[in-house]
């Protein structure tokens, strides 16, 4: 015999709340499954349920939301770091960077006041970002820090999908906010320091893989065919199948958060 309609919805909602319940269980019990739901659990307020269960939505724990999904990256993105340094070790990424840069620039381009240079590559923990791979060459830190694909000659070479130069960058505030994506606070910083700027994409097997930066303080620190010589060197494809390879393994480890509705 058949079941008519509201026959149906009694057997779905009976078989439902039951298999929900368990689900939410599991969920619980897990380390990952606690630190996404209690942001919501703290939210929720009012909420209908099979059963005739009622939950309220409420700003009162909005702080304490806010602390929670905060809580819940800086959990995760200390793990993750690791494993890009490991990696990044494993592969020689630093050292290859290094004989890159040795083969391609002059003496001369290297010696620039303020010269350095570092490995970016797609992030996998928020989307639309590049993660500073290694510390700077010959000398500094940064790696792992995060930066917007909107930001900078960084951004807009993996935005391009091209290698560029840009040898004399303005530094006034204004050219650098509207021109080159700065709040007004970063282009304050930046108007005091480099001008010079090389960016060039690495690409591994069709796909890009991350970008070497590379600035220095004065204008027009480098050749006009700095481009064309990290294009045409061995070092640099051998430099960015490492990169590849890093990118790889850690694409599939990252939870790759979406911010923002345009990301």
């Amino acid at each position: 015999m058949l079941l008519m309609t509201s026959d149906w919805v009694t057997l779905v909602n009976g078989v439902a709340w039951p298999i929900g319940a368990v689900v939410l269980l599991l969920i619980l019990t897990s380390q990952r499954g606690r630190l996404l739901v209690r942001p919501l659990l703290r939210r929720l307020h009012s909420l209908g349920l099979p059963g005739g269960w009622s939950v309220e939505l409420s700003e009162d724990a909005a702080a304490e939301t806010k602390a929670d999904v905060e809580g819940a990256l800086s959990a995760y993105r200390p793990r993750l770091d690791t494993e890009f340094a490991r990696l990044a070790h494993s592969e020689g990424v630093r050292n290859r960077l290094a004989t890159t840069l040795e083969t391609v620039l002059s003496k001369q381009e290297r010696a620039a006041a303020g010269f350095r240079a570092t490995v970016h590559i797609e992030d996998a923990l928020v989307r639309n970002a590049l993660y500073q791979l290694v510390d700077y060459w010959p000398r500094g830190s940064g790696a792992g820090r995060r930066f917007s694909v909107r930001f900078g000659a960084l951004g807009r070479a993996w935005r391009l999908g091209a290698s560029i130069y840009e040898r004399d960058v303005p530094t006034d505030d204004e050219t650098l906010i509207t021109q080159w994506g700065m709040t007004r606070e970063q282009a304050q910083r930046a108007a005091t320091g480099k001008r010079s700027f090389v960016c060039v994409l690495l690409e591994h097997e069709g796909e890009p893989v991350g970008v070497v930066f590379i600035d220095a303080e004065p204008a027009n620190a480098f050749q006009p065919d700095v481009v064309e010589r990290f294009a045409t060197a061995e070092q640099t494809r051998e430099l960015a199948a490492a990169v590849g390879r890093v990118r790889h393994r850690t694409g599939r480890l990252g939870p790759g958060v979406k911010l923002l509705d345009d990301d």
